[in-house]
């Protein structure tokens, strides 16, 4: 068994679980209601399964030596949130982005390493992602929200085993789509 094999079971697991919900009627709110779990829980370990594949087989990387080790700008983030915690002073590359060296030092203070810190934005990135879809699967149903959720982890999954801005800002990005899209609906049935 390998993570290939795995990651494509949580692919099926996803769209069959959604599958599933969207066939089963109403009255089965228990049944729907773990279903739900599942899915989430099949989401988080799609998002934790690909940050461990990197580490397997690492790919050929600017921004990591030997797949693990950050260099050039994800050195510098990485270097910025470890001297928020240490110094509480912002280092002169986060003061571009100091929300960046914020969250990567909550990262690292949560997790206590680099690569803990990792996996922590990877489980982030799959609960913000599931927050979105859920938002979704009230107009588009639980297809659409499986749609969102493969597409979404396609879009970030490159940049998963990173220290770069792009998952926090697919972080936001996903709660901020979460709650325009419910506010959207919102309003459209006061209209």
């Amino acid at each position: 068994l390998n993570m290939e094999t795995v990651e494509v079971a949580l692919y099926g697991g996803i769209i069959g679980t959604a599958s599933a919900l969207s066939v089963l009627p109403e009255e089965r709110y228990l049944i729907r209601c773990f279903m739900a779990i599942v899915m989430g829980i099949a989401a988080i370990l799609l998002y934790s399964n690909a940050l461990e594949l990197f580490w397997l087989a690492p790919e050929k990387n600017y921004f990591l030596i030997g797949g693990l080790v950050p260099s050039s700008d994800a050195d510098s983030w990485l270097s910025g949130g470890w001297q928020l915690l240490e110094t509480g002073t912002i280092s002169e590359g986060d003061q571009r982005r100091p929300v960046n060296a914020a969250l990567h030092a909550l990262r690292l203070y949560i997790a206590g390493s680099f690569q803990g810190s990792l996996m922590l934005g990877a489980v982030v990135c799959a609960a913000a992602s599931l927050y979105a879809a859920y938002a979704l699967k009230s107009s588009l149903g639980w297809p659409g929200a499986a749609v969102f959720l493969v597409f979404s982890f396609w879009l970030i999954r490159e940049h998963l085993p990173l220290a770069m801005t792009e998952v926090h800002g697919f972080i936001f990005g996903c709660l901020a789509f979460g709650c325009l899209w419910r506010a959207a609906l919102a309003r459209s049935s006061l209209l």
